[in-house]
């Protein structure tokens, strides 16, 4: 992420996503891909718990299951 002073572009705000940045990806034809991210704003301080509570929400989901309601 990259965040310009106020006085350069305004405060400006640029995500970059570059899963290949370190390894090489080949793209092969009828192959499926899928990314998924996550972006946390927040107004404070971000601790190393709130991280990784943050972190496990995301990595591990809660699961749920729906039922139908029966009416008698």
């Amino acid at each position: 992420m990259r965040v310009w002073p106020e006085k350069d572009q305004h405060g400006q705000v640029f995500a970059n996503f570059s899963p290949t940045k370190n390894k090489p990806w080949p793209l092969v034809p009828g192959q499926t891909y899928a990314q998924r991210y996550r972006i946390v704003a927040f107004d404070g301080e971000m601790t190393p718990g709130k991280a990784e509570n943050l972190w496990k929400d995301y990595a591990t989901p809660a699961e749920v299951s729906i039922e139908p309601v029966r009416r008698k």
